[in-house]
């Protein structure tokens, strides 16, 4: 359940608990607190009349729930308590201990260790009573800070939770716990707790009194809590539509910083101050122009529409027309527009974008189309959401993927020996399936891994050192960040990262995809389908003495335009 769903939905559960704490406090006890005249200890009677402790995600474990009051007053007899010397202020102590997690046999053998007779009753018909263990097992699953805490605390006021049962409540007091209820697909459980503090509670008319009374407030906080089915019908919708409007701001945002970051500031910076071409500022002015058309698609709705493309004669070309992209878009590292005019190997610290094509019709020989010998290929048929602006996708993912190889793999170059930095696009067209391959890596060699680290997509679980990760690992760790956190803010960091994604999913019309943030996200395939999006992968490269090093890059998949066959007879009329 995510944090907005939370949220609103605590607060629907704080007004209904606070509801219910008024009712039973009147029914019980009289209701007298509000008046001034009563005296502290009726009053604690009151306030906790009827407590709450819930469960989120199925998670078969509970933490309290209190109201506003009950929180002032725990806060306030928790200063009173509390040693000034104490390690731990009072605010500190309340928002640890109040979220320890409790599993169901530790929650009744807690309520038996502060020397409650505890009861659970599973209808009115059927008393029944749970008898568990397992307090002192939930310390073991918590947080070590947390044990650190308690470990801090224990010297000077023993087990904080005796501690925090003796400021809420009476020693001794039995009560009730009732389950109030679940709502499944919020994965929310719901249970009241009803001290008893009834001075005829040891006689059967008592008894008898507090259990109608009892029945009573639970039949009406029953009633409250199954009146959310209709209410969280709303909720869930008005959370849609600001996920929605929060995603959609967040690619607006996205696409505009880094468009300011990789064009702005290296291109158009270098652009004007030095003297250029005029075709080539055309060149560039109306790329420039279309990338600000597609971020205003792209930031409102995805294009039901496609655009059947060639790779190379239609899309890449228009790329490496862009002389002045090329030349300064890695002009911070070092790096110049490769000339592949000149067929030569003398060319250094160059950036040289190349393409491959391979067809996968038997033949199964990759094409580099930009060898000048190449002569005459077939190439590969795309669908391109939105037409020629939306050629600025792979444009996107092309500049993202430059930059990240300049800045952070070719600082490398003069321990890998390379005389250029080579981005490599490989398009795999196989006539079985309705869709392209496209993979997009550089020359930079990583450090030696194994086979089986290349293969996996992410560390193991028990894997936490980070530094020595292989790079697919670390990017694709990125790559399952989401766009936005629960709260519907721009997740700060891999601005990069995001922006790979958000061009994969236009070139997939697939703008869900982007609210996924687990391993669902990365691209498989599938036979003749394929599912998730992008993913980083390691790639291996033979050594002469037969070794393997290992580059690395993204791949994704773009799919292919529908062919349509109109069988008919055309009619000649009589003027035909």
């Amino acid at each position: 359940m995510d944090k907005i769903a939370l949220t609103k939905f605590s607060e629907f559960l704080l007004s209904l608990c606070e509801k219910l704490v008024k009712i039973a406090a009147k029914s019980l006890y009289g209701g007298n607190s509000q008046n001034g005249n009563i005296s502290e200890e009726d009053k604690k009677r009151e306030i906790f009349s009827m407590m709450f402790m819930v469960s989120y995600n199925n998670t078969n474990s509970f933490r309290w729930f209190l109201t506003e009051e009950q929180k002032k007053w725990v806060l306030k007899e928790l200063k009173k308590k509390l040693s000034p010397n104490n390690p731990i202020s009072a605010e500190t102590f309340f928002d640890t201990f109040i979220n320890f997690e409790f599993s169901e046999g530790g929650m009744v053998s807690y309520f038996k260790k502060t020397g409650r007779e505890t009861e659970y009753i599973v209808n009115f018909e059927d008393e029944g009573y749970i008898i568990g263990k397992g307090y002192e097992e939930d310390w073991k699953g918590q947080d070590e800070t947390l044990k650190d805490m308690k470990e801090k605390l224990f010297s000077q006021i023993g087990d904080p939770f005796v501690f925090l049962e003796k400021i809420w409540a009476f020693q001794n007091v039995p009560f009730f716990y009732f389950d109030m209820g679940s709502i499944e697909d919020l994965q929310i459980r719901l249970y009241a707790l009803l001290p008893l503090f009834f001075k005829e509670q040891g006689s059967l008319q008592g008894r008898i009194t507090q259990f109608k009374k009892i029945e009573q407030i639970i039949s009406y906080g029953k009633l409250f809590f199954e009146s959310f089915t209709s209410l969280k019908e709303n909720i869930h919708k008005d959370i849609k539509e600001i996920q929605s409007h929060a995603l959609h701001s967040a690619v607006a945002a996205i696409m505009a910083r880094n468009m300011s970051h990789n064009i702005g500031s290296h291109v158009l910076n270098s652009v004007s101050v030095t003297p250029q071409n005029l075709v080539e500022m055309q060149n560039l002015t109306k790329y420039v122009q279309q990338r600000m058309d597609f971020i205003a698609m792209i930031t409102s709705e995805f294009p039901s529409w496609t655009f059947p493309a060639r790779f190379v004669w239609d899309i890449m070309s228009w790329f490496y027309k862009q002389s002045l992209i090329l030349d300064y878009i890695a002009e911070g590292e070092g790096l110049r527009a490769y000339d592949f005019t000149k067929n030569d190997n003398s060319q250094k610290n160059r950036l040289k974008v190349k393409v491959i094509i391979l067809k996968k019709n038997g033949k199964e020989k990759p094409i580099d189309i930009t060898d000048p010998g190449v002569g005459n290929f077939e190439d590969v048929w795309v669908a391109i959401p939105g037409g020629i602006i939306g050629f600025q996708a792979i444009y996107v993912i092309l500049e993202g993927i430059i930059r990240n190889s300049a800045k952070h793999g070719w600082v490398q170059k003069k321990k890998n020996n390379l005389k250029n930095l080579e981005i490599t696009i490989e398009v795999t067209d196989d006539p079985e399936k309705d869709y392209v391959t496209v993979f997009v890596g550089d020359n930079i060699e990583q450090e030696e891994i194994n086979e089986e680290k290349a293969k996996s997509l992410l560390p193991p679980e028990e894997d936490k050192n980070e530094d020595k990760w292989p790079i697919h690992w670390k990017m694709n760790k990125k790559i399952i960040e989401p766009l936005i956190k629960t709260t519907g803010e721009i997740a700060p960091e891999n601005w990069g990262i995001k922006e790979l994604k958000i061009a994969a999913a236009f070139l997939q019309r697939n703008f869900n995809i982007l609210q996924v943030s687990d391993e669902s996200i990365f691209f498989k395939e599938n036979g003749e389908s394929f599912t998730g999006l992008i993913k980083a992968k390691a790639v291996p490269k033979q050594q002469d003495d037969n070794s393997y090093t290992f580059t690395f890059g993204y791949e994704f998949a773009i799919p292919k335009p529908k062919e349509v066959m109109i069988d008919g007879k055309l009619v000649e009329g009589k003027n035909g």
